[in-house]
């Protein structure tokens, strides 16, 4: 008899978020901010790759790239890559600062956050996340400031190449 495989285990590490949307599943207005702690992501992450070795992990939230939670969300992705999961996805709604949320939706992010952002980007790129979904829909232009969303985007995609170079031996 073959057995099951587990095709994906998906963390929901905290319920704090910097929107609340009406069509979110998580209703982040509804929890009081919990978020899993960086050792407990850890060591969730490692009994599920040790034991069920699935072919891909996803993490999400709420926010899962806020300064609260980003070192629990980048932890259960570096152990994913130590044990070889091949696809490991985040969800995000490209907003990673609590107060980024209350900008005016037409705010464009300052040479400031824009540091902030490329380093979040080179963060998520370090711990091995592949793949990275952004939440981008209908219900956020009323409430995220989008051209933060695309800032983010763009940040990702040029993750690889900033952190090459800072793991350079050149440097």
């Amino acid at each position: 008899m073959r057995s099951i495989e587990i095709e994906r285990v998906e963390f929901i590490v905290t319920y704090r978020c910097n929107s609340n949307c009406r069509h979110c599943l998580i209703q982040p207005s509804e929890h009081h901010g919990e978020t899993m702690t960086p050792e407990f992501a850890r060591e969730m992450a490692e009994k599920i790759c040790m034991h069920y070795h699935p072919v891909s992990i996803m993490t999400f939230g709420g926010e899962p790239l806020l300064e609260s939670v980003i070192d629990a969300t980048l932890s259960i992705h570096q152990v994913a890559k130590q044990y070889r999961i091949h696809h490991r996805q985040l969800l995000t709604n490209g907003i990673w600062k609590h107060n980024w949320g209350q900008k005016p939706s037409s705010a464009i992010p300052t040479a400031e956050e824009q540091r902030y952002i490329e380093e979040v980007a080179s963060r998520v790129h370090a711990a091995g996340v592949t793949h990275v979904e952004l939440s981008l829909d209908l219900f956020h232009q009323d409430i995220l400031p989008l051209e933060f969303v695309f800032a983010a985007g763009a940040a990702l995609r040029r993750s690889e190449e900033h952190t090459s170079e800072l793991q350079s031996p050149n440097t």
